[in-house]
């Protein structure tokens, strides 16, 4: 368990996305949570009497639920190895075991229905994704308006989005280049005698098969739609490592081999600590030219109080650059808005009368202009 949180710690892909603002970091804490809800309530329940069963229940079934409403299609990747168990128990377990997977089912479903509730208060259409009011064609599923191409996503381009990502992840994962899967298989070896493992095993090629409905793959992040699947494999490899060490065994383990198995280990982590990771990060430092210094010289024009509608050169990213001036929840704060069109911006200028409200331009840094009402 230790050695899998030193790996989960010192992975690049996790560190890269911990630093971002997107919402990886937190589907990564709730699918271990499912994960350790489901293991205690179902698998572990009858060896472990003084913990209550409705404990790990109730965690389970909420964090999955918390998982739909985080990333949806997520929640269906790493949900769909528990419930192909849980049809499993629901026919093969005892009367207790099969209450507590209906239980995790009826309290996942309650809080995942609240994805409905919150695309109509945001589109007006519960089925809406709101994703498709920025990009009609950013939808899951293939033909003729998903995705980019003319005609559309199909199973050729799932598999090439599907296989580059692996790839990417062979280095990624832990800062191994190439190595970074080569302990999990000896793990799952090991411990192939045990339903945890495989179930464990699942979460990775699941997430995979459910993404390559997506007409987008992953890799400036790393495979970033797989990140749910570190904490499962992070433990596989953990047990691949003892394996090899003979840590596993009951028996007398040869001492050179313990320490090889060790040496190599730390040469790995070292290899990533020293080289791999400070480089990764690098490449990091300023994407899509976002940084420090643009959104400086907005912050040294604007008013405390106003809305800025920002009207970008280039790309989008000229205008999220400058999203850490303006808290998602503080009304009284700097606005920043993306210019949506003259007619529109007005309307938006004319809802905040209470402040004054100003075009910015990129292109022209340090300058401000007044929006006549």
């Amino acid at each position: 368990g230790l050695l899998a949180a030193l790996l989960v710690a010192a992975s690049p892909m996790f560190l890269v996305l911990s630093a971002s603002l997107m919402s990886h970091t937190l589907s990564v804490f709730l699918a271990l949570t499912l994960t350790l809800g489901w293991l205690d309530g179902v698998v572990a329940a009858p060896s472990q009497p003084r913990l209550p069963r409705a404990l790990p229940v109730i965690v389970a079934g909420l964090s999955l639920g918390l998982l739909a409403l985080t990333r949806p299609l997520t929640a269906v990747g790493v949900g769909l190895p528990f419930g192909i168990h849980g049809v499993w128990l629901l026919v093969r377990g005892d009367r207790g075991t099969r209450r507590a997977v209906l239980s995790m089912g009826v309290f996942a479903l309650v809080v995942a229905a609240l994805l409905l509730v919150w695309q109509w208060a945001l589109s007006g259409d519960a089925l809406r994704n709101p994703y498709t009011l920025w990009w009609s064609y950013d939808r899951i599923g293939f033909g003729p308006g998903y995705g980019v191409t003319e005609g559309g996503h199909t199973l050729n381009q799932a598999r090439i989005n599907t296989k580059f990502s692996l790839r990417v992840g062979q280095h990624d994962l832990y800062g191994w280049p190439y190595l970074s899967w080569i302990f999990a298989p000896i793990g799952l070896l090991a411990l192939r005698k045990r339903a945890d493992a495989w179930l464990l095993a699942g979460l990775l090629p699941s997430l995979a098969l459910v993404y390559a409905a997506y007409w987008v793959g992953a890799w400036v992040y790393g495979p970033r739609y797989y990140v749910e699947a570190l904490g499962a494999f992070s433990v596989l490899s953990a047990a691949g490592i003892a394996a090899l060490a003979g840590w596993l065994t009951a028996r007398g383990v040869s001492r050179l081999r313990s320490l090889s198995v060790s040496a190599l280990v730390l040469a790995l982590l070292a290899l990533n600590v020293g080289f791999y990771l400070p480089a990764r990060l690098q490449q990091m430092t300023g994407l899509y030219e976002m940084n420090l210094a643009s959104r400086d010289q907005l912050q040294a024009v604007a008013p405390a109080k106003a809305l800025v509608i920002v009207h970008p050169v280039q790309s989008w990213t000229e205008y999220g650059t400058l999203l850490t001036l303006t808290p998602p929840f503080a009304e009284g704060e700097l606005l920043l808005a993306y210019t949506r069109g003259s007619e529109q911006d007005l309307r938006l200028a004319q809802s905040y009368a209470d402040r004054p409200a100003y075009n910015y331009y990129p292109g022209n840094p340090g300058r401000l202009v007044l929006i006549a009402r």
